[in-house]
């Protein structure tokens, strides 16, 4: 999963606006719109991913948005009580990571189609 994926998943689950964001970080709308259709790369600033990180976390509160959010990073233990800095932290690492997130979606997607052969005329 692409940090703009991560970052627009983010945004949907907590419904939040680039504008919203953008006043958290310091920035220009812009930014955040550009970053969510990756033509710009996420933010290299550790401060920054943290701030984005605890911003999330506080915004993850109810049941509904932790149980997407276990599901999305792969981690059930989101599901359970856990305080915001907990959270932050397993954020800001999934956030940075290269590595793509479990997802039970889209694998049983991609393992649904099958190839066929194409069928004579």
């Amino acid at each position: 999963m692409l940090f703009s994926d991560k970052l627009t998943f983010l945004l949907k689950l907590t419904e939040t606006s680039n504008k919203q964001l953008s006043f958290v970080l310091s920035c220009d709308p812009s930014l955040i719109s550009r970053m969510r259709n990756g033509h710009r790369n996420p933010p290299q600033n550790p401060r920054q991913i943290k701030i984005l990180a605890n911003y999330f976390a506080k915004k993850c509160s109810t049941d509904y948005q932790r149980a997407a959010l276990a599901d999305t990073v792969g981690q059930s233990r989101i599901k359970l009580i856990m305080k915001s800095e907990a959270l932050a932290a397993i954020l800001a690492d999934w956030l940075i990571s290269g590595e793509a997130a479990p997802n039970i979606q889209i694998e049983q997607m991609i393992h649904s189609v099958s190839i066929s052969e194409p069928t004579p005329i």
